[in-house]
């Protein structure tokens, strides 16, 4: 089975920097592709907004025919819109959460469950904000590579991280400029906290580097206005990495009973004693045990479900 991926390559030497940029989507294609056999192409588009994916139309075309694939999965609203309008092929769809999130986007998201064979969702909070149930859909989130992402000694973390070994740390689960993760919120947190603590911000790492630095941390503070299934709260978890994230996408039902994962408000003086208590207590979370059904060998698995479906001709196409 040979499927085409299409999704966004809006950063910096895209076809270099995909398994950092679009981790969650590189992550997924390494499961399937060694747990399942599926074949992968990539197809990055260049270009922002509806008239930048537009232009795009053309050389998607092309390789679609020049090339043999079985199917195309697309990630993001957008996206799916752009292989829906450039194939004949089935078409899967995955939403992500910014795409849901916004209105404006979510009209066109309307459009893709309407034309596409398949839609995932990668939280049933993102599905809920569809106002109409299409057949053909499902909530799978996004797996974590637990073998990437597993607990080691804090000390040796804290080395290769280049931290000091008794300082207290809180890793932002994003960079600090990402107006979506709302950084503001976290500095007024910070400010009101007993414990002394730096705030550190995670962007521009290898997904190894994340790993180290997931446990060299105390803490990993998530204060998002809007999230879908976000993966660094799944991996923090594999790592055994304590969890303050405001009650955003499913990261409640992700960290559901795990020791050391607090879900609070908005408010500033909510997450302070959150982290505060996180902090003074010094112990590590039972994440990894929790996190079992979302190992990527299981998504994987659910995802190749609906491959061979819809490549056996089982699926109900929805175009007409």
């Amino acid at each position: 089975m040979k499927v085409l991926i299409v999704c966004s390559g809006n950063f910096p030497e895209p076809e270099k920097n995909f398994p950092t940029s679009q981790a969650f989507v590189s992550d997924q294609i390494i499961s399937l592709e060694q747990n399942f056999g599926v074949s992968f192409e990539i197809f990055l588009i260049k270009g922002k907004g509806f008239l930048g994916y537009a232009r795009n139309r053309k050389l998607l075309r092309q390789k679609l025919k020049n090339e043999k694939f079985d199917l195309v999965h697309a990630h993001y609203g957008l996206s799916g819109l752009l292989a829906i309008l450039s194939t004949t092929l089935p078409v899967i769809v995955t939403f992500h959460g910014t795409d849901i999130n916004n209105f404006i986007t979510r009209i066109i998201c309307l459009s893709d469950m309407l034309f596409a064979n398949h839609s995932i969702f990668v939280s049933e909070k993102l599905r809920k904000k569809i106002w109409f149930r299409f057949p053909g859909t499902s909530v799978i989130p996004c797996g974590v590579d637990t073998g990437i992402f597993y607990v080691t000694d804090k000390k040796v973390a804290r080395k290769e991280s280049g931290l000091q070994p008794d300082k207290k740390y809180i890793l932002f689960a994003s960079s600090f400029s990402n107006r979506v993760k709302n950084y503001p919120l976290a500095e007024k947190a910070a400010g009101l906290m007993k414990t002394k603590a730096e705030i550190l911000e995670l962007t521009g790492m290898s997904r190894q580097q994340v790993s180290s630095i997931l446990n060299a941390v105390d803490v990993v503070l998530m204060t998002s206005f809007t999230e879908g299934s976000p993966q660094v709260i799944k991996e923090a978890m594999a790592c055994n990495c304590p969890v303050v994230s405001v009650d955003v996408g499913d990261v409640r039902n992700i960290t559901r009973d795990a020791e050391q994962c607090f879900i609070t408000s908005w408010d500033p003086a909510e997450i302070a004693f959150s982290l505060d208590k996180v902090l003074t207590e010094g112990s590590r979370s039972n994440g990894r045990e929790i996190i079992k059904e979302y190992d990527n060998k299981i998504i994987s698995g659910r995802i190749y479900e609906i491959y061979t479906s819809l490549t056996a001709g089982k699926a109900e196409r929805g175009r007409r």
